[in-house]
């Protein structure tokens, strides 16, 4: 007697750490996951395409003004670009070039701004040829004698695929210096869609910070590209009398390709007919009217 119950909780065992350990069938209705070593070759190749055209930007922030004051000397700053034309024009977060600056009370200006492309560390100089502050884009042009005729990789935006309520995104992102800039793919999903203040997408499932996702280009299963996560704050006279400051009225949504394509046009028409200034040489003039100013006793 004491053999068989011996025996039939063995078998129990058995049975139970093989139901256990079994993997789960997917449930009914929902499509088969695919095998991971087909989400790795997945990956390798978004990686492989995109991982190129993800560049870093490289600055000197200078502050002025707001309750902390300025800072003389700057602070220097990374982000991650995106190369959208082979000429050398970068797709940026504004918000992550100073555009967050005048919400606090003061001004941010990049200064010595550089492009490093691949496994390059001096950079190229570039500038900043135009901002779009609704739309939190920023776009800055290689200008440099050594990236003149050279041809960079590029994210072609006009070959964009559109994505519906349900539909799996991937975004690529580049970590800090300290991890030597290494890459990494998230995944997620299309989790709703905004009518106001404007279409945007609505990304889900993708874990980090927020501001891990800002700036950051999305593709589709097909690995073309989708759009990119833009910041978007109700402005002061939104936010005065209502509750257009409160949580779910302000967040990182994916502006899609079409949009980024037209605000691209605009920005280098208005790049075209008024040119922003020459931050250096503005920086320079800045220097010289505080060596100018009488010194305190």
């Amino acid at each position: 007697m004491k053999r068989s119950l011996a025996v039939m909780t063995t078998s129990a065992f058995v049975l139970a750490a093989s139901v256990g350990f079994a993997p789960a069938a997917p449930a009914l209705g929902e499509p088969a996951r695919p095998a991971a070593d087909e989400v790795g070759v997945a990956y390798k190749k978004l990686m492989d395409t995109v991982g190129p055209a993800l560049i870093t930007v490289k600055f000197v922030m200078k502050f002025d003004g707001g309750p902390m004051g300025g800072d003389d000397n700057g602070r220097d700053v990374e982000t991650t670009g995106l190369m959208i034309e082979s000429g050398g024009l970068v797709l940026v977060s504004n918000a992550k070039m100073g555009g967050m600056a005048s919400r606090m009370g003061m001004t941010a200006t990049p200064t010595n701004v550089k492009v490093l492309v691949g496994t390059d560390t001096e950079g190229l100089k570039a500038k900043i040829l135009a901002r779009d502050s609704d739309l939190d884009l920023c776009w800055i042009q290689v200008d440099d004698e050594k990236g003149k005729g050279k041809a960079f990789t590029a994210v072609d935006f006009a070959s964009a695929a559109p994505v519906a309520l349900g539909d799996r995104l991937f975004t690529v992102e580049r970590m800090g210096k300290f991890f030597d800039h290494a890459l990494s793919v998230s995944e997620g999903r299309v989790g709703g869609q905004t009518k106001k203040p404007r279409a945007l997408l609505i990304p889900v499932g993708f874990g980090g910070s927020q501001r891990e996702m800002l700036g950051a280009p999305m593709f589709g299963e097909d690995g073309k590209v989708v759009g990119v996560n833009i910041l978007q704050i109700p402005d002061k006279e939104d936010m005065e009398g209502g509750d257009s400051g409160g949580e779910g009225n302000f967040g990182i949504l994916l502006l899609p390709a079409a949009e980024v394509l037209k605000a691209t046009v605009r920005g280098k028409e208005m790049a075209a007919k008024s040119p922003p200034a020459d931050e250096a040489k503005a920086e320079e003039k800045a220097d010289e009217k505080k060596k100018d100013e009488p010194k305190k006793p």
